[in-house]
Order: structure tokens, then sequence, then C-alpha cells
């Protein structure tokens, strides 16, 4: 009797566009000049459910339930509130959203059943983290902390990523509703 092979997920609202091309040119300089390159192994994104892993003939059910509750939420703006950091081991892009994230999240977490994680819930776009040093922190943040984001980004989808072993890769993406 063999045991499956299960893989590693998570589900995201992944950022598109010219968002998704200045956060990655964020990730890209604090690569080169903070040496913190682990930000670099996703798409620019707000975690929804992170990672978890399933076996593969689990897949489908997957999607199908997410497809289900991606058709039940209307597209939303996030509002790009400057950066922030969690300690001195993450920098991000703060985004503020309707209360109605929660809700949406929540009840994707009741749809598969899975176990919410404990904390309060803070959407972001990630910088740096994992591998950004104490020391590193310091100069990066004085970088980052001058930087004027400001503006607004239209969600249209949310994905849901596969680890491949060495980075994240979006393996389908699954419309909003659309109008309110």
């Amino acid at each position: 009797m063999g045991t499956e092979t299960k893989a590693l997920y998570y589900v995201a609202w992944v950022i598109q566009g010219e968002w998704a091309h200045k956060i990655q040119s964020l990730k890209e300089y604090a690569c080169t000049h903070f040496d913190t390159c682990k930000a670099l192994r996703s798409p620019a994104h707000v975690t929804i459910i992170p990672p978890f892993k399933i076996k593969n003939t689990e897949l489908p059910d997957l999607c199908n339930k997410i497809l289900l509750w991606s058709q039940k939420i209307p597209y939303f703006i996030w509002k790009v509130n400057g950066v922030s950091h969690f300690d001195n081991r993450v920098i991000y892009v703060d985004v503020e959203s309707a209360e109605s994230i929660d809700i949406y999240r929540n009840n994707l977490f009741e749809m598969l059943q899975y176990q919410r994680p404990s904390g309060s819930y803070h959407p972001h776009i990630t910088l740096a983290f994992r591998d950004l040093s104490p020391e590193a922190f310091a100069p990066a943040w004085n970088y980052f902390s001058q930087l004027d984001l400001q503006g607004e980004i239209l969600q249209k989808t949310v994905s849901l990523l596969r680890h491949n072993g060495q980075r994240w890769e979006i393996i389908e993406s699954f419309n909003h509703s659309g109008g309110r």
C-alpha cells in the first residue's frame, strides 16, 4: 500500500498590472541591497490561506470549492497605504480593504474545513521576510519607510499557488463575480 504524495499550496489574491511590477521591483531592490531574496519566490500577493499540504487526488475538489467561493465575491479595491513592518523580520506594503474581506476569508476557511490561524488577519504584500537579517533590517527599513506608496489596486481574481520545490507558481486563477 503506497502513500500518495502531498504537494504544498496556498490561496492568495495575486496582484496584477502596474502594482505587480512596482512590487516586483521593490523585492528585487531588497534582494540586491539588503540580501533578502526569499520574497522573490512568490508573485506579489495577499495571502488568504497560508501554506497547506493536500494529496494530488484532492486538487480537483479544492479547485471546485475555490471556484464556487470566488464567484460569490465582487471585484474590490485594495487601498495601498505605505510600507510597514512586523517586528524586525518582515517589511511589507500595507493594504486596506473593506471589512468584508475578513468575512470572505472566513467563508473560504469554513468551505474548505481548514483551521484558521490564530491571531488577527492583517492583509499585506510582503517585500522582505525570513532571510532579512537583524543587521539588515535597520537600513532596509530606512529605505522602504521613505517610499510614498499610495494608490488603489483593483482585485478581480483569486489564485491557487503550488510550490515546485524552489518557488511558488500559480496553477489556477478564479474570477470574482464582477459588479457589486
